[in-house]
């Protein structure tokens, strides 16, 4: 039996994307069967300036003959119960994605167009129970969801908008245009069951910050070229079929170039790209196909999927008509292929990994710098090495003293600031350790350490028991490190007053172990760097002191 409760916003976002996705799940009909079926594409309530959109059928897929041996039943039952709304009755299901402010979360609306006039206020009575309507700019709302402020508007009785408040304005004003994103939905597969569209042109600016920040192996910066050379990126999923063990129908890859000559430049990039990691591959399977302790069987699985995956790379060559550069992936590649290239792929996967965790650990870096200069703002001084007590003696880490400026008050006020920080009282806070001083790169330390330091000893801007101000670090602050990632044997207990002795014969001692060579660092003006412990001994010193001149 089905509990009738609150939806959450997860439970919503879920929903809405399994709608607009039902299509790529089990549709097989022709795609000029569909395209009759398929209601008109609606792009009223999308807005043009969003940065990306998709728009899904669910009624007529779900209404197909095929259909019939699915839980329809069950899904209306639940749609009813959960959110006041039938599926089968969803017509069209968008998703759109806007940028607000700078330095703002990206915010997430969804359009429901039905196939029949539904009560607003009873869909809000199950999305939004006790939430009474109110009045904003002419419009009736509902809020949904006090949390992440979600609010629920019908512009007619056949639409339904879920939003936050602003781009739920946006929408309820939105009409269809002649702007990139609604062009390139409307030139898009009339018969495809999903469509999407992400604006590049519009998330350029964001994109191009994170790639300069991002620590990119050098065999891929010339790809992220296609970041300045592509308008949109479009998907079309169609005549997908639910066949066991193989790719389920037709998706198309569209790379909309910024004119006819990027779109040469981007077909160029996409088959460098797709030799690199042919080439990555075939390195892997190479390097199993030498392993002494491989059998007859294993050596003629990676014969196989070498075959296999020349096959593959050839199927997904690029294909360029004027400004657009698309990638076509038909029906058949079977579960077998599908396995011997994701084992291949698995250390490109690793390496992947390893950079999606020196990028968070970096962020991480960045936001212990942001605190330390609020609180050089508001005191006039970086925060000292440690809490002294009046003897000079120290008591608790300068991790300690900054947490007021990474939204760790509460915390802060547990401590007693004039007892050591192995005090009977103090060490109970050790196991409370915030996140942000953890690094995803040393998974195995002891409860309460971490590897985020700040460099000590003589010329560092760390040294003595006074707070460095910005004009004493006189070699420029974006030529010295104010905190570094170093090996997880030199983590420290993060409320004690211990950090990286800088060792200025051996610069590099205990750094460079988590990432293969490299230590993390950000600079006292903010900016990261990953350095390579093969740096000249001479620069790297002159990176600890602040007032060296070494600029």
């Amino acid at each position: 039996m089905f509990r009738t409760r609150q939806p959450t916003w997860w439970s919503l976002v879920a929903t809405m994307l399994v709608l607009a996705c039902t299509s790529v799940t089990y549709a097989q009909d022709a795609p000029e069967q569909q395209a009759a079926e398929r209601p008109q594409l609606d792009l009223s309530h999308i807005p043009a300036d969003a940065f990306v959109a998709s728009v899904g059928f669910p009624r007529s897929v779900l209404s197909r003959p095929e259909m019939e041996l699915l839980p329809l039943e069950i899904l209306t039952a639940v749609g009813e119960q959960e959110f006041g709304i039938d599926p089968l009755h969803i017509e069209q299901v968008a998703t759109v994605g806007s940028m607000p402010a700078l330095g703002q979360p990206p915010q997430v609306g969804f359009v429901l167009h039905m196939s029949q006039p539904y009560a607003v206020e009873a869909v809000a009575a199950k999305l939004a129970p006790g939430a009474a309507a109110q009045t904003q700019n002419g419009r009736t709302i509902y809020a949904m969801n006090q949390r992440f402020g979600l609010a629920l508007h019908a512009p007619d009785e056949r639409t339904l908008l879920i939003a936050q408040p602003d781009l739920l304005g946006a929408m309820a004003d939105a009409e269809e245009s002649d702007k990139l994103l609604h062009s390139r939905l409307k030139q898009m597969d009339p018969g495809a069951d999903l469509l999407v569209v992400a604006s590049i042109e519009t998330l350029r600016p964001l994109l191009q910050q994170g790639l300069a920040q991002a620590p990119i192996p050098p065999q891929f910066v010339e790809l992220t070229r296609l970041v300045d050379l592509t308008s949109t990126v479009e998907i079309a999923m169609s005549d997908l079929q639910p066949s066991f063990g193989v790719l389920p129908g037709k998706v198309q890859i569209n790379f909309h170039g910024n004119d006819a000559q990027a779109a040469v430049e981007i077909e160029r990039l996409l088959n460098q790209g797709l030799e690199l990691a042919r080439t990555m591959l075939e390195t892997q399977i190479l390097q199993q196909m030498q392993n002494p302790n491989s059998d007859e069987v294993q050596q003629a699985m990676f014969l196989y999927s070498q075959r296999v995956m020349g096959a593959l790379f050839k199927a997904l060559k690029p294909e360029r008509d004027e400004r657009d550069v698309k990638i076509a992936v038909e029906p058949g590649v079977n579960a077998a292929t599908t396995g011997v290239l994701v084992a291949a792929l698995l250390p490109a996967v690793g390496e992947a990994r390893d950079a999606a965790r020196r990028m968070e650990s970096m962020n991480k870096l960045k936001q212990i710098v942001l605190a330390m200069v609020n609180h050089e703002s508001r005191e006039g001084h970086f925060p000292t090495q440690a809490i002294f007590d009046e003897e000079g003696k120290p008591l608790l880490s300068w991790r300690v003293h900054v947490l007021p400026f990474i939204e760790e008050q509460a915390l802060y006020e547990q401590f007693k600031l004039d007892e050591p920080w192995d005090s009977e009282h103090n060490r109970k806070l050790i196991a409370q350790m915030p996140e942000i001083f953890k690094s995803p790169g040393a998974v195995n330390l002891e409860e309460g350490k971490t590897v985020y330091q700040v460099p000590t000893g003589e010329g560092t801007i760390f040294e003595g028991t006074e707070g460095t101000t910005v004009s004493e670090i006189r070699d420029g602050a974006s030529n010295t490190i104010l905190v570094l990632e170093v090996d997880p044997e030199e983590a420290v207990i993060w409320t004690k007053p211990d950090d990286y002795e800088v060792d200025f014969d051996n610069p590099t001692r205990g750094l460079g172990g988590i990432w293969q060579g490299q230590f993390l660092t950000v600079r006292a003006q903010g900016s990261g760097h990953a350095v390579p412990t093969t740096m000249a001994a001479d620069t790297l010193k002159a990176m600890f002191t602040k007032a060296g001149g070494e600029r």
